[in-house]
Protein backbone atom coordinates (compact mmCIF):
# COMPACT_ATOMS: atom_id res chain seq x y z
CA UNK A 1 0.00 0.00 0.00
CA UNK A 2 1.36 3.43 -0.92
CA UNK A 3 2.05 6.39 1.30
CA UNK A 4 -1.13 8.20 2.31
CA UNK A 5 -1.68 11.97 2.47
CA UNK A 6 0.25 13.49 5.35
CA UNK A 7 2.67 10.59 5.79
CA UNK A 8 5.42 11.46 3.35
CA UNK A 9 7.57 13.64 5.61
CA UNK A 10 6.31 12.60 9.04
CA UNK A 11 9.42 11.83 11.06
CA UNK A 12 11.05 12.55 14.39
CA UNK A 13 11.94 16.22 14.61
CA UNK A 14 15.49 16.74 15.85
CA UNK A 15 17.13 19.97 17.02
CA UNK A 16 19.56 21.48 14.52
CA UNK A 17 23.25 20.80 14.97
CA UNK A 18 25.38 23.91 15.24
CA UNK A 19 29.06 23.83 16.23
CA UNK A 20 31.47 20.99 16.98
CA UNK A 21 30.67 21.03 20.70
CA UNK A 22 26.95 20.75 19.99
CA UNK A 23 27.54 17.89 17.55
CA UNK A 24 29.56 16.03 20.17
CA UNK A 25 26.81 16.54 22.74
CA UNK A 26 24.20 15.31 20.26
CA UNK A 27 26.30 12.22 19.53
CA UNK A 28 26.62 11.47 23.23
CA UNK A 29 22.88 11.81 23.78
CA UNK A 30 22.11 9.62 20.77
CA UNK A 31 24.52 7.00 22.11
CA UNK A 32 22.97 7.20 25.58
CA UNK A 33 19.48 6.84 24.08
CA UNK A 34 20.44 3.74 22.12
CA UNK A 35 22.14 2.13 25.10
CA UNK A 36 19.34 2.88 27.57
CA UNK A 37 16.84 1.55 25.02
CA UNK A 38 18.85 -1.67 24.73
CA UNK A 39 20.04 -2.22 28.31
CA UNK A 40 18.03 0.02 30.59
CA UNK A 41 19.44 2.82 32.74
CA UNK A 42 21.21 0.58 35.26
CA UNK A 43 22.91 -1.39 32.50
CA UNK A 44 24.40 1.72 30.88
CA UNK A 45 27.71 3.22 32.03
CA UNK A 46 29.59 6.40 31.20
CA UNK A 47 32.26 4.29 29.50
CA UNK A 48 29.61 2.56 27.38
CA UNK A 49 28.25 5.91 26.23
CA UNK A 50 31.69 7.21 25.34
CA UNK A 51 32.52 4.07 23.37
CA UNK A 52 29.22 4.07 21.47
CA UNK A 53 29.69 7.75 20.54
CA UNK A 54 33.33 7.16 19.56
CA UNK A 55 34.36 9.72 22.16
CA UNK A 56 36.52 9.75 25.28
CA UNK A 57 35.21 9.41 28.83
CA UNK A 58 36.66 12.88 29.39
CA UNK A 59 34.45 14.23 26.61
CA UNK A 60 31.40 12.83 28.39
CA UNK A 61 32.35 14.58 31.64
CA UNK A 62 33.11 17.78 29.73
CA UNK A 63 29.46 17.93 28.66
CA UNK A 64 27.73 16.25 31.61
CA UNK A 65 28.54 16.34 35.31
CA UNK A 66 27.51 12.72 35.92
CA UNK A 67 25.16 9.97 34.80
CA UNK A 68 22.20 11.71 36.43
CA UNK A 69 22.88 14.82 34.34
CA UNK A 70 22.91 12.66 31.21
CA UNK A 71 19.62 11.10 32.28
CA UNK A 72 17.92 14.47 32.64
CA UNK A 73 19.44 15.82 29.42
CA UNK A 74 18.33 12.69 27.60
CA UNK A 75 14.77 13.01 28.88
CA UNK A 76 14.70 16.74 28.08
CA UNK A 77 15.80 15.96 24.52
CA UNK A 78 13.16 13.25 24.24
CA UNK A 79 10.52 15.73 25.39
CA UNK A 80 11.76 18.35 22.89
CA UNK A 81 11.54 15.82 20.08
CA UNK A 82 8.11 14.63 21.16
CA UNK A 83 6.72 18.16 21.39
CA UNK A 84 8.07 19.14 17.98
CA UNK A 85 7.00 15.87 16.38
CA UNK A 86 3.52 16.10 17.90
CA UNK A 87 3.09 19.62 16.52
CA UNK A 88 4.02 18.33 13.06
CA UNK A 89 1.97 15.15 13.33
CA UNK A 90 -1.32 16.84 14.34
CA UNK A 91 -1.03 19.90 12.09
CA UNK A 92 -4.36 19.97 10.20
CA UNK A 93 -2.63 21.31 7.08
CA UNK A 94 -0.60 18.09 6.86
CA UNK A 95 -3.73 15.98 6.67
CA UNK A 96 -5.81 17.91 4.16
CA UNK A 97 -7.65 15.38 2.03
CA UNK A 98 -6.75 12.52 4.40
CA UNK A 99 -9.26 10.12 5.92
CA UNK A 100 -9.52 8.84 9.49
CA UNK A 101 -7.81 5.64 8.33
CA UNK A 102 -5.00 7.65 6.73
CA UNK A 103 -4.36 9.48 10.01
CA UNK A 104 -4.22 6.25 12.01
CA UNK A 105 -1.96 4.64 9.42
CA UNK A 106 0.40 7.62 9.48
CA UNK A 107 0.66 7.40 13.26
CA UNK A 108 1.27 3.65 13.19
CA UNK A 109 3.82 3.80 10.40
CA UNK A 110 5.80 6.53 12.16
CA UNK A 111 6.06 4.64 15.45
CA UNK A 112 6.87 1.35 13.71
CA UNK A 113 9.68 2.85 11.63
CA UNK A 114 12.51 0.41 12.30
CA UNK A 115 15.96 1.70 13.24
CA UNK A 116 14.94 5.35 13.40
CA UNK A 117 16.88 7.40 15.96
CA UNK A 118 13.60 8.78 17.28
CA UNK A 119 12.57 5.23 18.19
CA UNK A 120 15.70 4.86 20.32
CA UNK A 121 14.87 8.08 22.13
CA UNK A 122 11.31 6.84 22.57
CA UNK A 123 12.34 3.51 24.07
CA UNK A 124 14.89 5.25 26.28
CA UNK A 125 12.24 7.70 27.40
CA UNK A 126 10.01 4.85 28.52
CA UNK A 127 12.85 3.40 30.57
CA UNK A 128 13.52 6.77 32.17
CA UNK A 129 9.92 7.43 33.23
CA UNK A 130 10.17 4.38 35.48
CA UNK A 131 12.81 6.15 37.57
CA UNK A 132 11.28 9.54 38.36
CA UNK A 133 7.75 10.74 39.16
CA UNK A 134 8.27 14.13 37.53
CA UNK A 135 9.33 12.37 34.34
CA UNK A 136 6.24 10.16 34.49
CA UNK A 137 4.02 13.21 34.91
CA UNK A 138 5.71 15.01 32.02
CA UNK A 139 5.42 11.96 29.78
CA UNK A 140 1.75 11.53 30.67
CA UNK A 141 1.06 15.12 29.63
CA UNK A 142 2.88 14.61 26.32
CA UNK A 143 0.77 11.55 25.58
CA UNK A 144 -2.41 13.49 26.42
CA UNK A 145 -1.35 16.29 24.06
CA UNK A 146 -0.70 13.84 21.23
CA UNK A 147 -3.92 11.95 21.87
CA UNK A 148 -5.91 15.18 21.97
CA UNK A 149 -4.43 16.26 18.64
CA UNK A 150 -5.10 12.90 16.97
CA UNK A 151 -8.59 12.81 18.44
CA UNK A 152 -9.41 16.25 17.05
CA UNK A 153 -8.15 15.28 13.59
CA UNK A 154 -10.33 12.19 13.62
CA UNK A 155 -13.42 13.88 15.06
CA UNK A 156 -13.13 16.63 12.46
CA UNK A 157 -13.98 13.76 10.10
CA UNK A 158 -16.84 12.45 12.24
CA UNK A 159 -18.97 12.00 9.14
CA UNK A 160 -16.73 9.01 8.32
CA UNK A 161 -17.42 7.38 11.71
CA UNK A 162 -20.49 5.17 11.95
CA UNK A 163 -20.21 4.37 15.66
CA UNK A 164 -23.13 5.96 17.56
CA UNK A 165 -20.70 7.58 20.02
CA UNK A 166 -17.83 8.96 17.92
CA UNK A 167 -15.96 10.58 20.84
CA UNK A 168 -15.97 7.36 22.87
CA UNK A 169 -15.03 5.28 19.80
CA UNK A 170 -12.07 7.51 18.93
CA UNK A 171 -10.84 7.54 22.55
CA UNK A 172 -11.14 3.75 22.77
CA UNK A 173 -9.29 3.18 19.49
CA UNK A 174 -6.47 5.58 20.40
CA UNK A 175 -6.02 3.89 23.79
CA UNK A 176 -5.96 0.46 22.13
CA UNK A 177 -3.52 1.52 19.43
CA UNK A 178 -1.24 3.16 22.00
CA UNK A 179 -1.19 0.02 24.17
CA UNK A 180 -0.47 -2.24 21.21
CA UNK A 181 2.34 -0.02 19.93
CA UNK A 182 3.89 0.20 23.38
CA UNK A 183 3.82 -3.58 23.72
CA UNK A 184 5.24 -4.20 20.24
CA UNK A 185 7.82 -1.45 19.85
CA UNK A 186 8.62 0.63 22.90
CA UNK A 187 8.29 -1.45 26.04
CA UNK A 188 7.70 -5.14 25.30
CA UNK A 189 6.57 -6.90 28.47
CA UNK A 190 5.79 -10.44 27.36
CA UNK A 191 5.63 -12.42 24.11
CA UNK A 192 2.40 -12.16 22.11
CA UNK A 193 0.83 -14.49 19.55
CA UNK A 194 1.60 -11.94 16.83
CA UNK A 195 5.32 -11.48 17.49
CA UNK A 196 6.19 -13.32 14.28
CA UNK A 197 4.05 -11.06 12.11
CA UNK A 198 5.93 -8.49 10.03
CA UNK A 199 5.25 -4.82 10.80
CA UNK A 200 3.25 -4.10 7.64
CA UNK A 201 0.91 -7.06 8.17
CA UNK A 202 0.57 -6.20 11.86
CA UNK A 203 -0.25 -2.59 11.03
CA UNK A 204 -2.91 -3.58 8.51
CA UNK A 205 -4.51 -5.90 11.09
CA UNK A 206 -4.57 -3.10 13.68
CA UNK A 207 -6.09 -0.74 11.12
CA UNK A 208 -8.76 -3.29 10.20
CA UNK A 209 -9.67 -3.69 13.87
CA UNK A 210 -9.85 0.08 14.41
CA UNK A 211 -11.85 0.53 11.21
CA UNK A 212 -14.35 -2.08 12.38
CA UNK A 213 -14.83 -0.54 15.83
CA UNK A 214 -15.17 2.97 14.46
CA UNK A 215 -17.51 1.62 11.77
CA UNK A 216 -15.75 3.75 9.20
CA UNK A 217 -17.71 4.59 6.10
CA UNK A 218 -15.93 4.09 2.80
Amino acid sequence: MGVRPGEAELQGVRPGQQDRSRRTQEALLAAAAALVAERGLEGTTIADIAARADASVGAVYHHFRDKKAITHALFDRYCEMMAATTAEAVDPARWQGASVRDILQGHLRFVLRDGDEASSFGRAGHHLVQTDQSMRDRFAQMWLDLAAGLSKLMLDRADEIGHPEPEFAVAFVLDQVSSMLRSRVIQPVAPTLLDGLDDESWMQAVLASAEGFLQLRR
